[in-house]
């Protein structure tokens, strides 16, 4: 499996079994060190004892033990579809969309905060089943945004919002007049078309990064709600969502956190974990020097547990099997290389 597709089901899997509860104690422990570590990922769906290390001078593959690497070996990474962005991940999901790409590249926004000025002007999908495309220009589903805004992301997240056995696509389109705005697609008549959108922030070079999909409200899997961050790089506000009605519905907002660094590809530097009657959230704090595990059951946010770091985050964050009698560990690097064990 590609180092891209591994990175964007990382992201969406809920991982079930982590729980973060209150007046834990938490220690981050370097396990290794890389030369420009770039990002890290499970190598298969759910996997946690053997990670992929993207690098600048390519992918590793690394067998974890403990505290420890076991093993690690380079591994080439197959490249994605033709007509794909630069950068972009597949986005997968469970029950009707098997995979979910970002296409038509195109520099009519330049913003460049994920790296490059060039951003997806459509987005095309597959059937869960299809088989493995070559080409996402010619997809069963594309949908291409007018001259006005543009696809600010890297990966389509995919997921069933409101339980009716469709999945939807969660992106980010961004105006060039008006800046960014949370953009929900689904299939709908035969053909694919956003059905739901939050507002614009109003001004232009504004970004939202979305941090994860989970029962953030503790009202069942089968519903769960969008947490993003607006402008994490300037002030950092955490939104919840939830879509309801055939609208995006904010359910809660609170400041503080980052899920990214300016310029970089990795975005939604965040965990999804199951705790205590709903899923929590780990997300970095603003300087992204300390993990937060936040509850948000009810619509009210309470910080469970805070993680310091030894440098700032810097990739996607794992949740990673335990020890025998332990809850599972986060797995993160961070801007010096590090890779890091937050270990319980």
């Amino acid at each position: 499996m590609s180092f891209a597709r591994s990175l964007a089901l990382a992201s969406l899997i809920l991982c079930a079994g982590t729980s973060v509860r209150a007046q834990e104690s938490w220690r981050a422990i370097e396990i290794a060190r890389f030369d420009g570590l770039l990002d890290i990922a499970a190598a298969e769906p759910g996997g946690d004892r053997t990670i992929l290390a993207k690098t600048a001078a390519g992918t590793l593959e690394l067998s974890l033990q403990g505290d420890r690497i076991a093993q690690r070996r380079p591994i080439a990474a197959p490249p994605l579809p033709a007509g794909t962005i630069p950068h972009a991940r597949q986005g997968s999901g469970r029950a009707s969309i098997g995979a979910a790409f970002l296409a038509a590249p195109t520099r009519r926004y330049r913003h460049g905060v994920l790296g490059d000025d060039i951003e997806a002007g459509a987005v095309a999908a597959y059937p869960l089943g299809a088989a493995a495309p070559r080409d996402v220009r010619s997809a069963p589903f594309v949908f291409a945004l007018p001259d006005d805004s543009v696809f600010e992301d890297l990966v389509p997240r995919v997921a069933d919002l409101d339980g009716d056995g469709r999945d939807e696509i969660v992106l980010v389109r961004s105006y060039l007049a008006r800046g960014a705005a949370l953009a929900v697609l689904g299939v709908r008549d035969g053909r694919l078309a956003i059905i739901a959108e939050s507002p614009a922030f109003g001004r232009p070079n504004r970004w939202l990064d979305v941090a994860g999909i989970g029962d953030f409200l503790g009202r069942g899997r089968a519903k769960p709600q969008i947490a993003v961050v607006e402008t994490p790089h300037i002030g950092g506000v955490l939104v919840v969502y939830e879509y309801a009605g055939g609208r995006l519905v904010e359910r809660l907002r609170r400041p503080g956190y980052a899920t990214h660094a300016i310029g970089s590809p990795v975005i939604g530097m965040a965990a999804v974990v199951a705790g205590d009657g709903a899923d929590e959230l780990v997300v970095p704090t603003q300087d992204r020097r300390t993990l937060v595990a936040l509850t948000m059951a009810g619509g009210v946010a309470r910080e469970r547990a805070r993680i310091g770091l030894p440098a700032p985050a810097a990739t996607s964050i794992l949740a990673v099997a335990p020890e025998a009698g332990r809850r599972a560990d986060l797995l993160l690097g961070t801007a010096d290389g590090r890779l890091v064990r937050v270990r319980r």
